[in-house]
């Protein structure tokens, strides 16, 4: 996980929102448990980035989630981690 989210905070924004988006998506059809563990690791995985990577890639999740259907915005967003 450590790799995937220096790759995403690496990538060009297009790029970034993209890759985003697809985890996001996967992360949505995830049992709750599966999806709380995998959620605490990407968040666990940014906390050793710098604060401007950490940034950019805050940014980048807001704005994928809001392209997501609202099932999976709900999903998401009632995953406590």
């Amino acid at each position: 996980m450590k790799d995937m989210v220096r790759g995403l905070a690496a990538a060009p924004e297009e790029q970034r929102q993209t890759m985003m988006k697809e985890r996001l998506e996967m992360f949505a059809e995830m049992s709750k448990a599966d999806r709380k563990t995998a959620m605490s690791q990407m968040m666990e995985a940014m906390g050793n980035l710098p604060q401007a990577d950490i940034k950019k890639l805050i940014k980048t999740r807001t704005e994928a989630l809001f392209e997501l259907p609202e099932q999976s915005q709900t999903a998401l967003m009632a995953t406590h981690m």
